[in-house]
């Protein structure tokens, strides 16, 4: 039975594998895969006989994969994408391409170059699917495991499956609910006194002008903290609040805010970034194109 198995396993079952080690749950991947959760439990068992392994164990409501697994999955997504490498046309044609892209970023990057980037593909690609992932701190490694296509941080990146190029400068601003205007004398003095609104990051990863503070030596105390900026626009109109943000970012607020120039200057810098394995394919080619494009509009605009 095991031989017989074997025998008769094709990439789709191997791409089944894949999905429920991504999502740890056979609902979840039946849902991304368009498929029924029996389809998936059918492929899983007759996977399990091929590698003598359960492949995966049930943990409360989840799917923890077996040390078995966790060594397959490397191998098989890595085949699975040379596979499909084989198999794509040579040359790409935006306006017939019924891809789904996949690009992972955080909420500046979302407010400030997306909404150019996706202009740019529905004008190009009107059929192809776009995919956003939240990048966090760890978004190379959705490049590197071949889950996303382009990452945009900030953040500074070295790996040597990695490849980058600049897209755009950002400096910080400060902005204040026009009911409560700034101090006349905005200095570091006001600055260290006033009520400060942190987006305190759930990752842990803290904004750029903390780490410079730290080094002056200087700490504010944060009036509120939140995870996000989400909805930070409704709560900065109930006090004479303070928040310190991504110039940028300071201008897609509605009326009734001022912003001014930090008491210090921070430069830091949105990069771009793709997996090396795909540095030639036309997709990802047109793709970081576009990316590029939209950068410079959004650098220009703002």
């Amino acid at each position: 039975m095991e031989e017989f198995y074997r025998s008769k396993t094709d990439l789709h079952a191997l791409r089944v594998l894949v999905q429920i080690h991504k999502e740890g749950s056979l609902s979840r991947a039946a849902e991304r895969l368009g498929l029924t959760q029996s389809t998936l439990s059918y492929t899983l068992e007759k996977l399990r006989t091929v590698f003598n392994d359960p492949l995966f164990v049930r943990q409360g409501r989840g799917l923890v994969p077996t040390h078995r697994c966790d060594q397959l999955i490397p191998e098989l997504t890595d085949m699975l994408h040379r596979f499909e490498r084989l198999t794509e046309p040579e040359e790409f044609d935006p306006a017939a391409s019924t891809e789904t892209v996949v690009i992972s970023c955080n909420y500046y990057e979302r407010i400030v170059i997306l909404p150019g980037l996706i202009r740019r593909i529905r004008a190009q690609a009107p059929h192809m699917r776009v995919r956003i992932e939240t990048a966090d701190t760890t978004g190379h490694t959705q490049l590197l495991n071949h889950e996303a296509d382009l990452l945009m941080s900030p953040l500074v990146i070295e790996d040597s499956g990695l490849m980058t190029r600049h897209l755009l400068d950002e400096r910080y601003a400060c902005l204040f609910s026009g009911a409560t205007p700034p101090p006349a004398t905005w200095d570091m003095v006001a600055y260290q006194a006033a009520h400060h609104i942190v987006v305190d990051y759930d990752t842990g990863w803290s904004p750029f002008y903390i780490a410079h503070l730290k080094e002056l030596g200087i700490v504010i105390d944060p009036a509120i903290k939140v995870p996000s900026f989400g909805g930070i626009e409704v709560l900065m109109r109930e006090g004479d609040f303070v928040l310190t943000l991504p110039s940028r970012l300071a201008r897609t607020f509605g009326a009734g805010f001022v912003a001014l120039k930090p008491p210090f200057d921070v430069q830091f810098n949105i990069r771009l970034y793709w997996a090396s394995h795909n540095h030639l394919r036309p997709l990802n080619v047109w793709l970081r194109q576009l990316a590029i494009e939209a950068a410079q509009e959004a650098a220009g605009i703002y």
